[in-house]
């Protein structure tokens, strides 16, 4: 039993996410820029752009870092963070929506369209029927390569008094660092 114990103690078999050691640092994309649309000024009508990106962590001695706590926080209300796992791209309209976005609650629709890329995109989970909820915040894990995929679904973008698009900014913390890149929005 204590031979069982040892070996796995030195295996490192973590019961789950670890926090990220002392002098870790955070590895973050760079600011995207996109051009405008006139999809992205109605918040709640899952018309918007999807964006694909990497968070990374680095240990103290410059290799990436599995099984690390990352948050993400969105800096905008209509900026919805998803998890990889939970999205799946389709090239054409495979859902038995009526309309996109349905109008009705009952409409069995769960993909979003995405203007940047003219697709839709279906949501698994607890993301799929969202109901009106825009996730702006997720706790989530570096995979085997020191990497956390992350989508940001922009349903609508925050406009100045004079109507100029501002940017969205979207932060990461690893607890020890708190680093953000910016979604920056061109007419």
């Amino acid at each position: 039993m204590v031979t069982t114990l040892f070996v796995l103690a030195l295996t490192g078999c973590a019961p789950g996410p670890i926090a990220a050691p002392y002098g870790s640092s955070l590895v973050m994309p760079s600011d995207v820029d996109f051009s405008f649309d006139q999809a992205y000024s109605e918040a709640g009508d899952l018309t918007g752009g999807l964006f694909y990106t990497y968070i990374g962590v680095m240990g103290p001695d410059d290799m990436p870092l599995n099984g690390i706590q990352v948050e993400i926080t969105s800096g905008w209300t209509g900026a919805y963070l998803i998890s990889e796992r939970a999205v799946r791209v389709v090239d054409e309209y495979e859902t038995e929506c009526t309309e996109n976005p349905p109008e009705d609650p009952e409409d069995p629709c769960h993909a979003w369209f995405d203007v940047e890329d003219q697709k839709f995109v279906e949501f698994a989970g607890d993301y799929s029927e969202l109901g009106g909820f825009g996730p702006t915040y997720m706790s989530a894990v570096t995979n085997n390569r020191g990497l956390l995929p992350v989508y940001v679904f922009v349903d609508s973008v925050p406009v100045d008094s004079e109507g100029a698009a501002v940017a969205v900014p979207i932060f990461a913390s690893i607890g020890i660092e708190t680093q953000s890149f910016q979604l920056t929005a061109a007419l």
